[in-house]
């Protein structure tokens, strides 16, 4: 198997592979045929690079299954594709596999700006699929990422491969309601967006069978708040970066993750930065993520690139977030630094309260936790009490500079 329309193939075509609630469905069958129709009316696109820019979710999926094993190449999050979103262009390089596109994926920092693009294959993106097409059966997994972020690509590997069907919101402000008339039982998301699921009761009580975060640090209190509103949900944190895919999982509902994952294709610096590699004998790759080692287990401490500097001194905004996320009457939380004429920068503290406690009772409740946890330097200087935080497009935090 080397391409998203093999897997397809190998199951019965009247499965359901795109829900679409009260609107009816897309069999596994019906996207077979698109595949073959596309290809037969566009074969001078075969062995070519398609770029592909800011194309709807629901329209990408085809695509994708009719381009991979088809093209050369498909680079997604491209600019300067035209109106349709799409662009097919001579191929600039050949792969020592003709029938095996590269999939040029593109990596985005937490300030929401795509920075470079890394290559995969259908190997690397498939690696860790699991596919037990009896067990995939069962499932119907929303999905809340766009599908031209490495998180999105995963979910509909998972879904192909794996047996299972995938429900697209074609409007994210509608996606629960989507997501519960398509009969979703598997989720996966930030943790940021779980906060704001939690919050809002989006999922109605809808039980989810498979429950998994990825993207950002998950702690305790959001673990703990995810297996009692699912308690027959499997919790999964999945450890994943564009550079290397999917990395490892933590199924133990603990933060963090045990210091036994360390060895052979994981260590830490003596930094504390977390380095990767696909296997024994390929490349080290450093993630830029900072771990700190406490005991038997392991704990994400933020970004090497996102520290503030403090009149010198660097704070993690994750460590301040970390502290605060554990204050009754605080849904969500954000640290950044904020310009200071005297020492360079501030901690700025924006807390999104749950409306359980008041305002100004929280906001010294915040303040008084943040003195008594973390260094003088830490404390924020500035807490603002805000509505919302807003998201990146995949689904992360924000971080701006204040």
């Amino acid at each position: 198997m080397t391409s998203l329309v093999d897997g397809l193939r190998r199951r019965g075509s009247e499965e359901v592979l795109f829900p679409l609630g009260g609107r009816g469905c897309v069999l596994v069958g019906d996207v077979v045929a698109f595949v073959d129709r596309w290809r037969a009316e566009h074969v001078s696109w075969r062995g070519q690079l398609v770029r592909v820019g800011n194309l709807e979710s629901a329209a990408l999926a085809l695509f994708l299954c009719a381009w991979d094993g088809w093209v050369s190449a498909i680079q997604l999050g491209a600019c300067d594709v035209g109106d349709d979103g799409v662009r097919m262009e001579a191929s600039t390089g050949t792969s020592s596999y003709p029938d095996r596109t590269r999939w040029l994926v593109p990596t985005s920092g937490t300030s929401g700006r795509e920075r470079r693009w890394v290559t995969h294959d259908f190997e690397s993106l498939a690696r860790e699929v699991k596919r037990d097409l009896g067990v995939g059966k069962a499932l119907v997994w929303g999905l809340l990422y766009d599908l031209h972020r490495f998180a999105g690509l995963q979910l509909l590997f998972q879904a192909v491969l794996g047996g299972s069907a995938l429900a697209i919101a074609t409007k994210r402000e509608s996606a629960m309601i989507a997501f519960r008339e398509a009969g979703v039982n598997a989720l996966s998301a930030t943790p940021s967006q779980w906060r704001g699921l939690l919050q809002s009761g989006g999922l109605g009580q809808r039980d989810l069978q498979f429950v998994t975060l990825g993207g950002e640090i998950a702690d305790a209190k959001l673990l703990n708040a995810l297996k009692t509103r699912f308690p027959r949900a499997r919790v999964t944190h999945v450890y994943a970066s564009t550079e290397l895919g999917v990395g490892f999982s933590v199924k133990d509902g603990r933060a963090g993750f045990p210091t036994a994952y360390l060895g052979k294709c994981w260590r830490l610096d003596d930094d504390g930065c977390l380095w990767g590699r696909l296997s024994e004998t390929a490349a080290w790759v450093d993630t830029g993520d900072l771990v700190k080692r406490v005991g038997d287990r392991c704990f994400f401490r933020g970004r090497a690139d996102g520290m503030i500097n403090v009149g010198g001194a660097k704070v993690a905004p994750e460590s301040v977030e970390a502290v605060v996320l554990g204050v009754p009457g605080v849904r969500m939380a954000l640290a950044r630094g904020k310009r200071s004429g005297v020492i360079g920068e501030v901690v700025e503290l924006l807390v999104v309260p749950d409306g359980s406690v008041a305002e100004e009772v929280l906001r010294e409740e915040v303040l008084d936790s943040c003195v008594h946890q973390l260094e003088r330097h830490a404390v924020p200087a500035v807490v603002r009490l805000v509505d919302h935080l807003p998201l990146t497009g995949a689904g992360k935090l924000c971080r701006g500079k204040g």
